[in-house]
């Protein structure tokens, strides 16, 4: 709401990229889009078919006020590029009419919810003493967080000597060089619990040599 009020106050655009907003997990309503709290026609809501009914489908919307869309459509990138996929718009449209899309979004949601839960335990078990991490919910990701002063991206480079990865902090933002992001959207119970003992082993080599 204050990102959506600044918008309008002082005219800029403002693009949330939502592609995880429908990934809530069982029993947690979907927060409204974006665009629901657009005032001035700044904001624009998008979304992908690619998160919530098949990996690379290259088939999304955005949500915007007409003037915003109009300006879209109009731009030439849509009559130029082959950016519309006609076959695979198609092929979407048929599972949204047909109920397809709901019945496989309530499972993908089960489904991230149990893997959340694996992972959620195994932090709890393997992580040192001072490692927090936060809890979603929704989506594919954790944010685990080492002692502030400690770095996630250095951490990185001794946890690939194990074969686990993740995405450092610091990509998101200056204050969260200590902070590092896991994925659990694709792994099941025994490679998310062997991925955490390799975590936890590796920030306990790298906390050695502080």
């Amino acid at each position: 709401q204050k990102l959506a009020d600044l918008s309008a106050k002082y005219g800029f655009i403002l693009v949330a990229d939502e592609v995880y907003q429908l990934l809530t997990f069982p029993g947690i309503e979907p927060p409204p889009p974006m665009f629901t709290y657009d005032k001035a026609g700044t904001i624009l809501a998008l979304g992908s078919f690619s998160k919530i009914l098949a990996p690379s489908l290259r088939v999304g919307w955005i949500q915007g006020s007409p003037e915003m869309l109009k300006k879209i459509a109009d731009c030439g990138q849509l009559d130029s590029s082959g950016g519309i996929n006609p076959i695979c718009y198609g092929i979407v449209q048929k599972c949204i009419d047909e109920g397809l899309l709901d019945e496989h979004l309530d499972e993908t949601r089960k489904t991230l919810a149990t893997r959340y839960e694996t992972l959620a335990a195994a932090l709890k078990k393997y992580l040192p003493a001072g490692c927090t991490f936060e809890e979603p919910q929704g989506g594919y990701f954790v944010l685990v967080s080492l002692p502030e002063g400690q770095s996630a991206a250095d951490l990185l480079k001794i946890a690939l000597t194990k074969k686990v990865a993740f995405l450092p902090g610091g990509g998101f933002a200056k204050t969260m060089g200590h902070c590092l992001r896991l994925s659990f959207s694709m792994y099941d119970a025994d490679d998310i619990d062997v991925g955490v003992q390799r975590l936890a082993e590796a920030i306990k080599e790298y906390q050695a040599g502080l």
